[in-house]
């Protein structure tokens, strides 16, 4: 009997010992879990973090290249309608990029200078930019500008206190602005005025 009676307790001895490392084990596993959810948490934030730096630098770097360029862009605009006010269509053509001046013939800037259209650019003042963009473009189509192009809007004023609007794309061509198209509208009180 007594050896019946030992042999129980070794088996229940063997059986805690059984289960003991089974929650060792399970404690092991939980914390091998929490590590890896830990460095998946840790590397998503990381790459959020890192996207988010980078967009923003691409931002801050963008509103630098507008801040540069828009000078050079507006000194473009203004010269042309000079030029269109002072009636030299030559000279406001050669503004054009060599893509926008294989589209546009100089015929069709003289014809701006002609009866009601010239009241565009008569009593020409000064330009103000609204909004400017400057990106990069590609396509497929040799029409369109390409590579580093400005798009701009803005407010054309005029002697006698008249306004009228201005749309723009210019595109960079050998390191200077040219202009690919440009649209100038005015109130009809600018067309009826003597």
């Amino acid at each position: 009997m007594d050896d019946s009676f030992t042999v129980q307790p070794e088996q229940e001895t063997v059986s805690s010992m059984n289960t003991g490392p089974s929650s060792g084990a399970a404690r092991k596993t939980r914390r091998t879990a929490v590590i890896v959810v830990g460095v998946v948490i840790a590397t998503v934030c990381l790459c959020v973090g890192i996207c988010i730096i980078a967009g923003g630098w691409g931002t801050v770097t963008g509103l630098i290249r507008v801040a540069q360029e828009r000078d050079d862009v507006i000194a473009v605009i203004d010269e042309f309608m000079r030029e269109m006010e002072g009636r030299d269509a030559a000279a406001a053509y050669a503004l054009f990029s060599t893509r926008a001046q294989r589209q546009i013939p100089l015929s069709d800037i003289e014809e701006m200078l002609e009866g009601n259209n010239y009241v565009l650019f008569e009593g020409y003042e000064n330009v103000v930019v609204t909004n400017l963009s400057v990106k990069a473009a590609f396509s497929t189509d040799p029409d369109l500008p390409q590579g580093t192009i400005a798009e701009v809007t803005g407010v054309v004023k005029y002697e006698g206190g008249i306004t009228g609007r201005l749309t723009a794309v210019l595109e960079e061509e050998g390191g200077e602005w040219r202009l690919h198209n440009i649209n100038v509208t005015v109130p009809p009180s600018k067309i009826t005025s003597p």
